[in-house]
């Protein structure tokens, strides 16, 4: 995307990652990688391990999945980021 880092997207990021956390779902946001490690940003705090996650993601029936509302998005994030300034997010 030509950025220098991945501060533009982590908001639209995170409302993906809690989203799929507080959903019991692979989280999609371990397919987000740098360019120039070829890995996932520290910024994935609900993975334990970020490459055992993606192959989750490959390996999921995400058609059965019905696609959320921006409020279930936003209210995903809220939580979430309330669990992460509390410190009690935990890793899966």
């Amino acid at each position: 995307m030509g950025y220098s880092d991945l501060r533009p997207t982590f908001a639209q990021l995170g409302h993906v990652m809690y989203f799929c956390y507080f959903n019991d779902l692979p989280s999609l946001t371990a397919l987000v990688v740098s360019e120039k490690s070829g890995r996932a940003s520290e910024g994935l705090i609900t993975v334990k391990d970020v490459d055992a996650e993606r192959e989750k993601v490959f390996k999921h029936e995400w058609f059965k999945v019905f696609p959320p509302t921006t409020e279930e998005l936003g209210r995903s994030y809220k939580e979430g980021e309330e669990l992460n300034r509390a410190g009690t997010i935990e890793r899966r």
